[in-house]
């Protein structure tokens, strides 16, 4: 498995991660989270139209906050300068370049976004009350931990017609973060990141994206833990690594189930791991006429033992819903994993199902008119079929085993 949480290194400062925006009444105070310098600080309403810059560790181009509105139109901003912490930065937008502090907003129209920095992210939204509207925006970051978009503790944002593009080392295009859920709404997005260990998407909270298009040149397409809803339409993506569904014990997300829908899509894994990787959580991935290429890669779903939780309680447990879907390539689960997969509309597996006889649980329910292409020996632990006849199973020679755990 890849190395799970591109924001590992932060999460074991979390003093950082306890939510205080609830001490404050809406803006009458300012939460001390967010005391931080800033090239303009914005208390009520102000719009800006030119270049501004910040050159300092550990300060904001921009810092809007109590109640203020920070209104960017055909504005350029531009960040150099490290941040000291990586969680304040991640977290608590230290060091970023447009920081929006509880109960504030801003709305950004064709403006653009550069930083150059450790820890220095494009735009953060971070805390309850926080809305973001942009349209026409280009977030660029270069340098490590340094996301374009991080939305956190409650942040809201509504993304159109924009562009996210990082260069450096865990730096995510785009991260949704702590558990106080944060959500992200965007339409007609580009990605792209160019770091290790920097996928398109990192998320523990509620994302929609619809005609999106994003490569990852060196990372996964995403790492969704804990409670998490991720919606893609209409997406094109490709990466090194596909999604993984997982928990940690990071204290970053809260426990339950995470939530894959993909419809009407083209995504690319140009590496050897699994599509779908589900570790120490509760999986529900959803396919529907999604175009899933993975030529390095003869496994497309596999639900198995974290590096987090406690030893032989930390498998993963999946369900797969297919809606006129073509599925290739193996589906697998370790001794204390689960997969329940459901073939539906016409949909079409070529491949195996527990070819290893490991899985806790290897369920299939098949709809009359869905078919599993057998390439190797199979073993289940429950089959539901509307076809009684199984004729819809092509064995192609090898064995579908009925087993008993």
């Amino acid at each position: 498995m890849p190395t799970i949480n591109p924001i590992k290194v932060a999460g074991k400062l979390l003093g950082l991660v306890s939510d205080s925006d609830d001490d404050f009444k809406k803006g009458k105070k300012i939460d001390k989270n967010y005391k931080f310098k800033a090239t303009k600080i914005v208390n009520d309403t102000k719009t800006f139209k030119k270049s501004l810059t910040n050159t300092k560790d550990n300060e904001n181009v921009i810092l809007v906050q109590k109640t203020g509105h920070a209104k960017l139109k055909n504005a350029n901003l531009s960040k150099t300068g490290n941040a000291d912490s990586e969680g304040l930065a991640l977290w608590r937008g230290q060091n970023a370049a447009l920081l929006v502090a509880p109960y504030s907003k801003a709305t950004l129209t064709n403006s653009t976004i550069r930083t150059q920095g450790r820890g220095a992210a494009a735009l953060v939204g971070s805390g309850k009350g926080v809305a973001v509207q942009a349209n026409g925006v280009t977030l660029r970051t270069n340098g490590a931990v340094s996301p374009g978009l991080s939305l956190t503790y409650g942040a809201q944002a509504t993304l159109k017609q924009s562009a996210i593009s990082t260069q450096g080392d865990r730096s995510p295009a785009i991260v949704i973060g702590s558990q106080t859920k944060s959500e992200l709404t965007a339409t007609n997005l580009q990605l792209t990141t160019d770091g290790f260990n920097s996928p398109l998407m990192s998320a523990t909270g509620t994302m929609k994206l619809i005609t999106v298009t994003g490569e990852a040149r060196h990372s996964a397409l995403g790492q969704l833990e804990g409670t998490t809803n991720v919606h893609l339409t209409n997406a094109n993506l490709s990466g090194t690594d596909g999604f993984t569904l997982y928990f940690s014990d990071l204290n970053t997300a809260d426990e339950g189930t995470t939530q894959l829908t993909i419809q009407n899509s083209q995504l690319r894994n140009t590496g050897r791991t699994p599509f779908f990787t589900v570790a120490n959580t509760k999986g529900e991935i959803k396919l529907q006429q999604v175009e899933l290429q993975a030529p390095h890669s003869t496994t497309i779903l596999e639900a198995k033992a974290s590096e987090w939780g406690r030893n032989g309680k930390n498998g993963g447990q999946v369900k797969l819903l297919a809606n006129k879907q073509t599925l290739n390539g193996h589906i697998k689960a370790d001794s204390i994993s689960s997969v329940t997969i459901k073939l539906n509309q016409g949909s079409t597996l070529t491949g195996a199902i527990n070819p290893n006889n490991t899985a806790k649980k290897a369920s299939l329910t098949l709809s009359k008119n869905s078919i599993w292409n057998v390439t190797a020996d199979s073993y289940l632990t429950e089959l539901n079929n509307e076809d009684s006849s199984n004729s819809n199973i092509h064995t192609n020679g090898y064995t579908v085993h009925m087993v008993k755990k």
